[in-house]
């Protein structure tokens, strides 16, 4: 398959692409035309194998840095989860001390950006409305987490991303 590289559009943007450079996440900037500044958006990926998890695991799938925004994402299996298997999305102080928060307010919780649900081969999407911390300054440095919930998982790959928008 070939693969095309664009690296400028007719109303002026311009994009560079950092992928080679860290293949796990790019950073787009952006070049308006009479204005020039840098986009620092991540989007990172993750892929998981999961083999006989059971309720309650929780696995780290990605890093928020302090000051990031968190715009979404969204992630999907190779198969339907077997066993009635559910996974949930969400957010874990890297500090250890139970909070997100930097006023240890808000604790670590499994489903902040998507509650436990049955996952297969269509796209689930988490982390996109104001309920489900959409537009969340992390205060500190985060855990982007995968809690697997209500019976045994088999075998299955989950594939996903999430979007950041870096301190500038």
């Amino acid at each position: 398959m070939a693969i095309t590289n664009i690296d400028s559009y007719e109303d002026g943007i311009q994009a560079e692409n950092n992928f080679a450079d860290d293949p796990s996440s790019y950073i787009v900037p952006a070049s308006f035309p009479g204005k020039s500044s840098g986009i620092p958006l991540r989007r990172c990926s993750f892929t998981i194998t999961l083999a006989s998890q059971t309720t309650g695991e929780d696995i780290l799938i990605g890093f928020i840095p302090k000051g990031a925004t968190i715009f979404g994402g969204t992630h999907v299996a190779s198969a339907t989860l077997s066993n009635s298997a559910t996974t949930a999305i969400g957010l874990k102080g890297a500090d250890e001390s139970g909070y997100i928060d930097s006023a240890n307010s808000v604790s670590d919780a499994i489903n902040l950006l998507k509650t436990a649900a049955a996952l297969s081969t269509t796209l689930v999407t988490f982390g996109t409305t104001n309920a489900l911390y959409y537009g969340y300054v992390a205060q500190k440095d985060l855990y982007l987490t995968l809690t697997t919930g209500t019976g045994t998982v088999a075998t299955e790959v989950i594939t996903g991303w999430y979007d950041i928008l870096l301190k500038g």
